[in-house]
């Protein structure tokens, strides 16, 4: 069968334009896989375990920045705030898991800030006394306040019900109360309780390592590097196969025409 150089021509040329393409992709993922590798190999020596990177962008790729907004309270002298589920005295991290704040009082010196389901009692420099749970709690909390008498007032789906400064006992009560309501947090300490929430931030090793594997894009993109590995493969399939061809091609073009 003879040669035919005109039905030759595209097929290779495609061959061709797919090795050029799949190699430019495959060798700028191989570059980052590369470059972070060998970084990886001497993080002890370069500190990148305790170089830590604070960039918002990073921080909520890894989750931790904030979802809600804040919810805070003013009290004299401090701030109380709950940040997607951690109670906070002004900057200072009180408490994890703190549910859903409704509001926070000074009783006898102490701070009490409560959630729907639970109350935190604390010194005013944020150093957390007691934690109570709802069995503890007369019902699930809705509002608290302060009664004339200088009791504390919680309003539960059970009604409103008092105690002394300790949280121990509750007793129904028809009472007038002030109660604890909402405050805009100022800018500034709005920050400072940020940056409290995020920690130091994520350490380099950890960062490049995710990148090196691909996990810091998504979920979907380690299946991209293994993309890029099938594809070296591809280039070194189609290589061999480009290099065997063009031999053939030359002897048979220069056979035709003599």
């Amino acid at each position: 069968m003879a040669f035919d150089p005109i039905q030759e021509r595209p097929r290779c040329s495609l061959l061709l334009r797919w090795h050029r393409w799949v190699g430019f992709v495959a060798a700028l993922i191989v570059v980052v896989m590369a470059v972070t590798g060998v970084l990886i190999n001497h993080a002890t020596k370069l500190n990148l375990q305790q170089t830590h990177v604070d960039s918002p962008i990073i921080t909520e790729r890894y989750g931790l920045a904030p979802e809600p907004p804040p919810i805070s309270y003013h009290l004299p002298g401090a701030w109380i705030t709950w940040l997607d589920g951690r109670l906070f005295l002004n900057a200072i991290l009180v408490a994890e898991q703190a549910g859903q704040g409704v509001g926070a009082i000074l009783s006898d010196g102490m701070v009490a800030a409560a959630a729907q389901d639970q109350i935190f009692l604390m010194t005013r420099e944020g150093v957390l006394i007691e934690r109570l749970p709802g069995h503890a709690l007369p019902g699930r909390i809705a509002a608290i306040g302060e009664a004339r008498g200088g009791e504390v007032v919680v309003d539960t789906d059970n009604g409103l019900f008092t105690s002394g400064s300790d949280l121990l006992e509750w007793s129904p009560a028809e009472v007038d109360a002030i109660w604890s309501t909402l405050a805009p947090l100022p800018a500034d300490l709005y920050q400072e309780v940020l940056q409290a929430f995020r920690g130091p931030g994520i350490s380099l090793d950890r960062i490049l390592l995710d990148v090196h594997t691909g996990r810091l894009f998504g979920s979907w993109v380690p299946y991209v590097f293994d993309a890029a590995a099938v594809a070296l493969l591809f280039l070194a399939i189609s290589g061999v196969v480009n290099g065997l061809r063009a031999p053939g091609r030359r002897s048979r073009g220069s056979g035709g025409g003599s």
